[in-house]
């Protein structure tokens, strides 16, 4: 088992193509005349780039330094991204700067205090109108219950998982609409997909998918 930060140091960029999800909010994006986006925790930044060579001004942040340093690499010569390491619950960006951002299974590793002030920064950051996506794991998983139970619906230690030795919290939909009271929701909807023994989810993966706007 290990933390985000072991997996890139042995492992590199585990996930270099952008996710169909990502992909998909392009035409979106451009239609509500999106300019600025922040990938909140980036990883070694996929989705900075896909999103930067789509004409997007990206700003990715991550904790893992060496995260960053591969998506330095991989983002050279696009004078349309900055990237900063911080923690998840710290965007270091006054009100309302950006017109939408992206959180792929990132909240989901973090104890209830820090996810209800990563909740916060990420209303706080947004702009009037501004769009929310996010995906995360949900309480259908394959693995929900296994490894140490830490907090509700919240479990470490877990063996099955690449990523075991950080948190991870299993959301419901109505927890979801709690911390989203504020927003209107767009899309919320839950995915579904079987193990995949040579791939990265080997255990197959649950997850819910939303997009909201910040009203």
């Amino acid at each position: 088992m290990k933390d985000w930060e072991q997996i890139y140091k042995e492992e590199g960029p585990v996930q270099i193509e952008p996710s169909e999800k990502i992909v998909n909010l392009v035409d979106f994006f451009k239609k509500e005349k999106v300019k600025k986006i922040l990938d909140h925790g980036c990883g070694t930044g996929r989705h900075v780039k896909y999103l930067a060579e789509q004409g997007f001004n990206v700003i990715g942040t991550d904790y893992s330094e060496k995260a960053l340093q591969h998506a330095k690499l991989l983002t050279s010569g696009l004078d349309n991204v900055e990237l900063i390491q911080t923690d998840m619950d710290s965007i270091p960006y006054k009100d309302g700067v950006f017109d939408a951002i992206i959180s792929n299974h990132v909240i989901q590793h973090a104890l209830k205090a820090k996810m209800d002030k990563t909740f916060y920064e990420i209303e706080r950051a947004l702009k009037d109108n501004g769009l929310l996506f996010m995906s995360t794991i949900s309480r259908k998983h394959r693995v929900y219950g296994k490894g140490w139970q830490i907090e509700a619906h919240t479990f470490i230690d877990i063996p099955e998982l690449p990523d075991g030795k950080t948190p991870h919290h299993y959301f419901s939909e109505e927890e979801l609409r709690k911390y989203l009271s504020r927003y209107e929701i767009i899309k919320l909807e839950h995915n579904s997909y079987p193990p995949d023994p040579d791939g990265f989810w080997k255990h197959g993966l649950e997850e819910w998918v939303l997009l909201a706007r910040k009203i």
